[in-house]
């Protein structure tokens, strides 16, 4: 668990591994869309800080970033294949 409370995404793709067979594709796309504010296919860091508005949470952008670019190879946005 990093600073703050919150669990890195790594530990929670981790843990959730063997849930992974139990999610269907309808699931998987609800899931994307949910995280996906701006409908353009990608997640990105003022996806996820709107996420975290809609909930009455504050996030800096730069550690949205960061999350996403450590879950994902590097990579600055999270495509559906990716999620």
């Amino acid at each position: 668990m990093g600073k703050g409370g919150f669990i890195y995404y790594s530990e929670f793709v981790q843990a959730s591994l063997n849930m992974k067979e139990q999610f269907t594709e309808s699931d998987l796309k609800y899931g994307f869309s949910y995280f996906d504010t701006d409908r353009d296919g990608l997640i990105t860091a003022s996806d996820l800080k709107e996420v975290n508005l809609r909930k009455g949470k504050t996030a800096h952008t730069k550690d949205l970033q960061r999350t996403i670019t450590e879950s994902n190879n590097g990579k600055h946005k999270i495509t559906y294949e990716d999620f």
